[in-house]
């Protein structure tokens, strides 16, 4: 990896432009990505007449629109489970009980 600060050394920055143009590790990943550009299903010319057309064709289409935009802020942002969670820490420092403890890492 070069650092920012190493950029000005003429000598560091021309040994790592020609580190990437000879190795060939680096040219087989760029041929990889060509080729896949290369192949792709649709261009990007295709997918908009497409999206056009199909526009053109039935107007507005709600199955296409995300259902989380009719969310309320309180949801969107786990407000309530947040406010729960606080809840509870609060109550349990001032009861000097067992404190619940949540960790998402738990479940993964």
């Amino acid at each position: 990896m070069l650092e920012k600060a190493r950029l000005r050394e003429s000598k560091v920055l021309q040994d790592a432009i020609g580190k990437v143009l000879n190795d060939k590790k680096y040219k087989k990943a760029a041929h990889r990505i060509r080729d896949l550009l290369a192949k792709r299903p649709f261009t990007p010319q295709e997918k908009l007449v497409k999206t056009v057309e199909l526009a053109a064709e039935f107007g507005q289409l709600p199955e296409f629109k995300v259902a989380g935009r009719n969310l309320g802020l309180i949801v969107y942002y786990n407000i309530d489970i947040i406010l729960v969670v606080q809840a509870n820490d609060f109550s349990c420092e001032n009861q000097n009980s067992v404190k619940f403890e949540f960790s998402i890492a738990k479940f993964f």
